[in-house]
C-alpha cells in the first residue's frame, strides 16, 4: 500500500490549505505585503527584478502566492497536481489580468514532471519535505536552475517544531482524557478551540483557525517522519553545486561586519552558516528572540537531545495511551543557563506543563497552560524557508 501524500490528504478532505480571498482588495494588499516581506527582506530577492525572468513553481495550489510573482511580470511555469484547485488558479489570474504570465500550467507531480528548460528561480513550498524521495527531488529542483539561479523550498524544521509538537501533543492528550477517539472530528476541533484559538487569533496568520487545525494539529503528514533540517539539506545541495543564500527566519550573520572584497571559500561559508545555526538553537526552540550571549551547552549532544525530544512529542501523541516523554536534562540546562530571563521562565513553564500532561486532569492542564506567561504565546519556528543559489 502506497504512503499517503499531502495531495491525497487535501483531496480526501476536500481541503484548500492556503485559501486566501485575494479578490478582496485589503486582503490582497496584506497578502502582497507579507509575500514581499518574505522575498525581499528575508530571502533577499527583489521582486522588481523578476520581470521576464523564468520561474517554475511546484505546488502553487490555487495560485495566491504565484499572483505576487505574476504582477511583477515573471514568466511562470506552474506545476500543480491537485486538479481541484486549478479552476480557481485560472480564475484568479484572469481577474488580475495576468493570465499571459503563465507559460505552462500542468497538473503533474514533481516526480513525474520532466523538462529540458532551465529557470532563474525554482520554488517548492509546503510539500517537499513530505515526499519519501525528498532528497532526490531536492537535487532535481537544483538541477533545473540556471547558473546563479535561486531555489526556494520550505519545510517543517526538525528543531523549530518543538512548540508545534507540544500543541499537537496537548490536543491528542486532552482528546484521550475526554474520550474523543477521532482527532479529525468536530469534537477534536472544539477541544483545539478551547486550547489554542484565543492565542492563535493574536498571531499574523493568513488562514482561519480550522484550516490551521486541519493542516497542522491533525495532519498525519505533520509528524517526526517528515521533519527536515538546514544541515541535512545543505549536504544534499553541496552535491549540486549550490550554496545557502538566505533563510526565513533570518538567523545567519555570515556577511555582517565583513568587507565585500574579503571573499570566503565555499567551505568557509558552510562553516559560518552552521556556526550561526548552532548559536540560534534557543531561538528555534522557543521563537523568542532572546538576548543571549552564552554559548554554554551548545554542543552536539544538546542538538541531539532537542531532535529526540521533538520526535518523542510527535510520536508519543500517536501512541495508545498517549505517552508523555521525559524532559531531557540537556534542554533543561540549555534554557535554564540562559542569561535571558524569558528563556528561563519559558523552561520552567514547559517543565510544569509536561508534568501535568502525565496526569488525568484536563482542568489542571488547561489552567496551567492558560496561566503561562511565555509558553502559550511562544510558537517556536516550525516553518522554515531555505533559499539556495547554483554556483555554475
Amino acid at each position: 500500500m502506497s504512503e499517503l501524500s499531502l495531495v491525497d490528504y487535501y483531496r480526501k478532505n476536500d481541503f484548500n490549505p492556503v485559501l486566501i480571498q485575494v479578490e478582496d482588495i485589503p486582503t490582497w494588499r496584506k497578502h502582497f505585503d507579507k509575500r514581499r516581506n518574505l522575498y525581499e527582506n528575508h530571502l533577499k530577492i527583489p521582486l522588481t527584478l523578476l520581470g521576464d525572468k523564468s520561474v517554475i513553481e511546484f505546488g502553487p495550489n490555487s495560485g495566491e502566492n504565484a499572483l505576487v510573482l505574476a504582477v511583477h511580470r515573471a514568466n511562470l511555469t506552474l506545476i500543480e497536481p491537485n486538479e481541484k484547485v486549478i479552476p480557481r488558479l485560472k480564475e484568479l489570474f484572469e481577474k488580475f489580468g495576468v493570465k499571459d504570465t503563465i507559460k505552462t500550467l500542468s497538473n503533474q507531480t514533481l516526480e513525474s514532471y520532466q523538462t529540458h528548460d532551465k529557470f532563474r528561480i525554482a520554488i517548492a513550498e509546503g510539500f517537499l519535505y513530505t515526499l519519501p524521495n525528498r532528497d532526490k527531488m531536492l537535487e532535481k529542483i537544483a538541477g533545473w536552475l540556471l547558473p546563479g539561479g535561486f531555489g526556494i523550498v520550505s519545510y517543517n524544521d526538525r528543531y523549530g517544531s518543538l512548540m508545534e509538537a507540544l500543541r499537537r501533543f496537548m490536543l491528542f492528550k486532552v482528546c484521550e482524557l475526554e474520550g474523543i477517539k477521532d482527532v479529525h472530528s468536530e469534537a477534536s476541533l472544539a477541544v483545539a478551540r478551547r486550547l489554542f484559538e484565543e492565542d492563535f487569533s493574536l498571531i499574523s496568520s493568513s488562514r482561519k483557525f480550522e484550516a490551521w487545525w486541519k493542516d497542522t494539529l491533525v495532519n498525519p503528514l505533520v509528524s517526526s517522519k517528515y521533519l527536515w533540517s538546514f544541515e541535512e539539506m545543505v549536504k544534499i545541495l553541496e552535491r549540486c553545486d549550490c550554496l545557502p543564500y538566505s533563510t526565513s527566519p533570518v538567523w545567519s550573520t555570515s556577511d555582517q561586519y565583513r568587507w565585500y572584497k574579503n571573499l570566503r571559500e565555499p567551505g568557509h561559508i558552510k562553516i559560518k552558516w552552521m556556526s550561526d545555526w548552532i548559536y540560534s538553537l534557543r531561538y528555534f526552540i522557543s521563537g523568542l528572540a532572546a538576548i543571549d550571549t552564552s554559548t554554554k551547552s551548545l554542543g552536539a549532544d544538546t542538538v541531539c537531545a532537542v531532535k529526540d525530544f521533538v520526535c518523542a512529542l510527535f510520536d508519543g501523541a500517536e501512541q495508545t495511551p498517549v505517552k508523555v516523554p521525559e524532559y531531557p536534562e540537556k534542554i533543561d540546562l540549555l534554557l535554564s543557563s540562559s542569561n535571558d530571563v524569558r528563556l528561563r521562565l519559558f523552561n520552567m513553564e514547559l517543565k510544569t506543563l509536561l508534568s501535568l500532561l502525565g496526569g488525568t486532569s484536563v482542568a489542571d492542564i488547561l489552567t496551567c497552560y492558560r496561566n503561562t506567561i511565555f509558553l502559550r504565546h511562544s510558537w517556536g519556528t516550525p516553518y522554515h524557508y531555505l533559499c539556495f543559489q547554483r554556483e555554475n
